[in-house]
């Protein structure tokens, strides 16, 4: 009997407990839900929205869903702003009935609303409709009147929907002057009055085919793409010229191409004459003439030796074992690392090192910058001064095998010296500050040197 009477409580508590959960919890979550679209003007899901109309003044503005993003239609036709498309649509669905003004004789006209500063018309992909009327700000702006034409009642609602109404054309409409994902690209052409430049994605890295086949600076390559990638339009000058001559695109200074995907579609940013602090532009695949800023033609328009990878040296810090200096006038400098990590000096006294200076004079040789390529790279030229050079570095790991190696030249010319990347066999010029960085005194690198004693006659 206990257990039947225990199984009877059990059942009851069990149809107790799904009565609260599916009448009380989600009951309410549904009387929420259905309160909550009751109290919004605009009864449509943001999601169903396939099209929205915002009539104001003598202007039309028609947007519609094109694909995952959005698309002006009129007054022109152009890609949309997808962000602050979405940022309107959300704003305008979920503008509430905050307050309800109840009048026997309401004038529409005192409140903006005959006719409406503001009408906003959404469409659903099955063609049902939603229409919102927008008046004037309350006088203390902390509300704007609305309406439905469906409904007599007036309603009060925030002030966060005001700024989305007075949005422009120009906001709602893609800025980009060229449109491209940077991943996607796998070439780059920059042409302009003086120079031509030509890089390919080789995996993750970027290397320069024209003028000359070199390796390039992948930072610059990337921030370039970026600065590309990011570019927005001033302003538009004429949607479909007639004469694009006038505006200097039939004769660019620049012209930029992008080879973009597995299908190597091309992408072309044409820019042409200056005017006060714009230049014209044009993507060669849509119509319309844009102004860009002036800046931004700057930080595009860049040469061999800006993509060039000005890296005298390259290793990896963790692998360096040992570090030999050779003076063309003074002992030599030699130092190895030992057990944790410790650095010793070796010559030309047998001395603890500062761990510390070792790693700020390997920082320095790889943060070693080429400040030019001399055209004549044959090492045998006495100018460069390599046949006794006034430095020579070397750097080897573990198993002793040399993983940079350099010689310092002559100077060449008020502030740089010519530097000879041993293994590479490639010339530079380098800022002559790092003569200074490698002629250190030994006491700059040793801990506690003892103190020489001298006698007195």
């Amino acid at each position: 009997m206990k257990f039947k009477a225990t199984f009877f409580m059990l059942s009851i508590l069990i149809i107790l407990s799904a009565y609260v959960y599916l009448v009380e919890i989600r009951g309410k979550q549904r009387r929420d839900a259905k309160e909550e679209k009751a109290s919004r003007l605009l009864t449509m899901e943001t999601e169903d929205i396939q099209s929205v109309t915002l009539l104001r003044d003598d202007e039309n503005i028609l947007i519609e869903r094109e694909g995952d993003g959005w698309r002006l239609v009129s007054p022109v036709s152009a890609r949309g702003d997808d962000g602050t498309i979405d940022q309107f649509i959300e704003t305008i669905s979920e503008t509430k009935k905050e307050r309800e003004i109840v009048s026997d004789d309401l004038e529409l006209k005192e409140f903006g609303l005959l006719p409406p500063l503001y009408t906003v018309v959404s469409e659903a992909e099955n063609g049902r409709r939603d229409t919102v009327m927008f008046g004037e700000k309350n006088p203390t702006n902390r509300y704007v009147f609305a309406m439905k034409p469906s409904d007599d009642r007036l309603f009060c609602t925030g002030t966060l929907v005001h700024s989305q109404l007075q949005k422009t054309v120009f906001d709602l409409r893609d800025k980009s002057v060229l449109s491209f994902e940077t991943e996607s690209v796998n070439r780059i052409h920059i042409q302009s009055a003086t120079d031509q430049v030509i890089l390919n994605r080789s995996g993750e890295m970027w290397l320069l085919e024209k003028p000359i086949e070199t390796e390039a600076d992948q930072q610059i390559v990337t921030d370039w793409l970026n600065d590309l990638h990011g570019a927005r339009v001033e302003r538009f000058e004429e949607e479909t010229p007639e004469r694009i001559e006038e505006f200097g695109i039939d004769k660019p200074m620049l012209h930029i191409t992008l080879t973009i995907g597995s299908d190597n579609t091309l992408k072309e940013l044409l820019i042409g004459k200056r005017e006060d602090d714009v230049y014209f532009g044009k993507d060669s695949a849509l119509p319309p003439i844009f102004a860009v800023d002036t800046t931004l033609v700057q930080d595009l328009d860049k040469g061999l030796f800006d993509f060039r990878d000005k890296t005298i040296v390259r290793f990896e810090r963790d692998e360096v074992s040992s570090i030999e200096i050779v003076y063309s006038d003074r002992p030599h400098f030699f130092c190895q690392q030992g057990a944790e990590n410790e650095w010793t000096i070796l010559q030309p006294d047998s001395l603890k090192a500062k761990n510390w200076r070792i790693s700020s004079l390997i920082s320095d040789l790889i943060g070693m910058k080429a400040a030019d390529f001399p055209v004549d790279q044959s090492p045998s030229l006495a100018r460069y001064g390599f046949e006794s050079p006034k430095i020579e570095v070397m750097l080897k790991n573990e198993e002793n095998n040399v993983i940079a190696h350099l010689r310092i030249g002559n100077s060449s010319g008020e502030d740089d010296v010519f530097v000879m990347n041993r293994s590479s066999g490639r010339i530079y010029t380098t800022d002559g500050s790092i003569v200074d960085d490698l002629r250190f005194e030994l006491e700059d690198m040793a801990e506690n040197i003892p103190e020489v004693e001298t006698t007195e006659n």
